[in-house]
């Protein structure tokens, strides 16, 4: 959703109190509607499910508000990702699923730290990399 919000470099617009959530709102629903279906990428891909839009909500709700709009994408298992990207090549990557579990990865120059989680206990590391690598 790049295309719907300005870059910090432009202007005073701020999303600083819009939830990723809300700010994601239109895109996870056109992913839905592109991938609700089993083989949407003619590649056996699995469908996204309405509870995996629902938890990945949940987890972008619990993230702060200050946070750049990640990157999302659909994989091939039906999982929802949100990818950070910044100039200093830092990057988090989180997959989130149907129950809600989360498998992310955080890199800073060095070798990539990956874990799992569930959407009742999200990482601290996980959201301290995200506040202080990819804050508005």
């Amino acid at each position: 959703m790049a295309n719907h919000h300005k870059s910090e470099h432009e202007g005073s617009y701020s999303f600083l109190n819009i939830s990723l959530s809300e700010r994601l709102s239109d895109e996870l629903a056109r992913l839905h509607k592109e991938c609700a279906y089993p083989n949407w990428d003619a590649y056996d891909a699995e469908p996204l499910l309405p509870e995996t839009i629902a938890k990945a909500e949940e987890f972008l709700a619990q993230l702060p508000s200050t946070l750049r709009t990640p990157e999302v994408f659909v994989d091939p298992t039906g999982e929802l990702f949100f990818e950070w990207k910044n100039e200093e090549n830092d990057r988090a990557v989180a997959f989130v699923n149907q129950i809600g579990r989360i498998s992310f990865s955080i890199s800073q120059t060095g070798e990539p730290i990956f874990g799992h989680a569930y959407l009742s206990d999200i990482p601290k590391n996980l959201i301290e990399f995200l506040e202080i690598h990819f804050n508005q």
